[in-house]
């Protein structure tokens, strides 16, 4: 069922998130990068479901008529009720055309926001100049910057603005983004709306990718910072950037951020180190680990078709035997009787007709149902509504 399959994968990528930013913590306390707990949570996120879906696809759901014969007494037994879900089984198998149209139209969506935005790009791109800044070639934009454009040719983008800065500060700005560059960090931003584009509808990867992007910024500053040496210097370049107008790109690693985030790397630069940053280290790799068996423990993609069918199994020895005897009984009297005896709703096709001669002793009534039928070539099919359909 897709609708539980999608679940599945939110609930899953919620559980990467909680376990990158356990993991982010220890990272920030010992100053190592944090970027690639949020790769890994994103690569986890897409490929672990769909693996798991892939090898261990749900099982055919059982009969309904099955689930809900379940004797009052063993349904009481069970923490869930078979019938509740069946209920469950089949308000998601009506929803998954709706879910497949809006997946489709959620995709389809950002598709076309990343296709304009391309080609906005491009348009604006042709009236870019090409320049050296001290020493580095560089785009010179009149709108734009400074930012990282292009994820397989990564270009430095500049606003004029930046060539009235004083050659510490271009210095700062053009060693941010050319780590930018060193590190790749266009191509996992390309990952990362790739990632959303498959899969509009997961929430939680949504937030992975957000920080994703700050990760990579907060790294980055790191980086810079490292061979810099001076935080309050590069810190008030930030706010420089950052009192300034330009238009942002997607996909595009840019000096400048939403004001938010902006706040937050210059809190994440002058933040101190925790007093105990091995007792800070321990309490989160616990919260890791209370991650990883959540993970571990979590439903799989067929879990309501595979806990419907488990429910039917285990309440087979339940359910209301019967014994009959039929010979030469015209079929039409027969499923009569078993209509009358489920009070379900059974229907024949045109071309089931005859008589039936059988004998069933002590079997469950849907079993004996399907012998019956079969002994004359025809088969039974229980729908999802409930109802019995046999024909040819």
């Amino acid at each position: 069922m897709l609708i539980a399959w999608m679940s599945y994968a939110t609930l899953f990528a919620l559980l990467m998130a909680c376990g990158a930013l356990a993991g982010e913590r220890v990272a920030r306390v010992w100053r190592r990068p944090e970027r690639w707990l949020w790769v890994a949570a994103l690569i986890a996120a897409i490929a672990a479901p769909a693996f798991l879906a892939a090898r261990d696809p749900a099982p055919p759901l059982a009969p309904v008529a099955s689930a809900s014969a379940v004797a009052p007494s063993m349904a009481r037994a069970q923490r869930v009720s078979p019938r509740f879900i069946d209920r469950l089984a089949r308000i998601a198998s009506a929803l998954d055309p709706f879910a497949r149209e809006a997946w489709f139209a959620a995709s389809a969506t950002l598709v076309l926001v990343f296709v304009i935005a391309h080609v906005r790009l491009r348009r604006r791109s042709s009236s870019w100049s090409e320049r050296e800044l001290d020493g580095v070639p560089v785009l010179l934009a009149a709108d734009a910057g400074p930012a990282v454009v292009g994820a397989l040719r990564p270009r430095i983008v500049v606003p004029p603005w930046a060539l009235s800065l004083d050659r510490r500060q271009r210095e700062l700005m053009l060693r941010h983004e050319l780590e930018h560059i060193r590190a790749h960090d266009p191509r996992w931003h390309l990952v990362a709306a790739v990632s959303l584009v498959l899969f509009p509808w997961n929430a939680a990867l949504w937030f992975v990718v957000r920080r994703l992007r700050l990760a990579i910024e907060l790294d980055c500053d790191r980086r810079v910072l490292r061979a810099s040496g001076d935080a309050h210097e590069y810190g008030a370049l930030l706010l420089a950037v950052g009192s300034r107008q330009s238009i942002s790109f997607p996909l595009a690693t840019a000096l400048l951020e939403r004001r938010s985030l902006l706040e937050r790397r210059i809190r994440a630069m002058t933040s101190a180190t925790p007093r105990h940053p091995i007792l800070v280290s321990l309490a989160a790799v616990a919260g890791i680990g209370l991650v990883s068996l959540a993970a571990s423990a979590a439903p799989r993609p067929g879990a309501l078709r595979a806990s419907a069918r488990e429910g039917v199994s285990a309440s087979q020895d339940s359910m209301p035997k019967i014994s009959v005897s039929y010979q030469d009984a015209p079929i039409e009297k027969v499923i009569a009787a078993f209509a009358q005896f489920t009070r379900r709703n059974i229907s024949l096709s045109k071309d089931v007709t005859g008589t039936v001669t059988a004998v069933i002793t002590k079997k469950p009534w849907d079993v004996a149902l399907k012998e019956i039928m079969a002994k004359s070539g025809y088969k039974v099919v229980f729908n999802a509504d409930g109802s019995i359909s046999i024909s040819k």
